[in-house]
């Protein structure tokens, strides 16, 4: 079953996500979530948009944060939270080597990773 994810940085009104919707409907993908990381997010109507997802065949998730998808994905990991914390933390400094990110840039990862 292919998914789909959005992430948007900067607020999401109810239409935005219908709007991703109908796309994924549209492309054939039936289970979509929207991440919505904005500070300035507003609640959104989630019962109100499930239901209208719902009413076309689709499943739809919505993230408010960056917490909540991370408590998501850390629990349903096949390793215990913490641990699978810690990888991510590993694997975040790994890509950010791969990609050549500046030093300064790794240095602060480091640094806003060993809490």
């Amino acid at each position: 079953m292919d998914k789909a994810f959005e992430v948007r940085d900067k607020p999401v009104a109810a239409a935005d996500v219908q709007i991703f919707a109908n796309k994924c409907i549209a492309m054939g993908v039936r289970e979509a979530a929207v991440v919505m990381v904005a500070e300035q997010q507003q609640a959104l109507g989630v019962e109100t948009l499930s239901a209208w997802a719902s009413e076309r065949g689709m499943s739809l998730t919505l993230f408010h944060g960056w917490d909540s998808i991370i408590e998501q994905a850390l629990f349903w990991a096949d390793v215990p939270k913490l641990d699978g914390a810690r990888q991510a933390v590993t694997f975040i400094r790994d890509r950010l080597q791969a990609v050549e990110a500046s030093p300064g840039a790794v240095a602060l990862w480091d640094k806003l990773s060993s809490h």
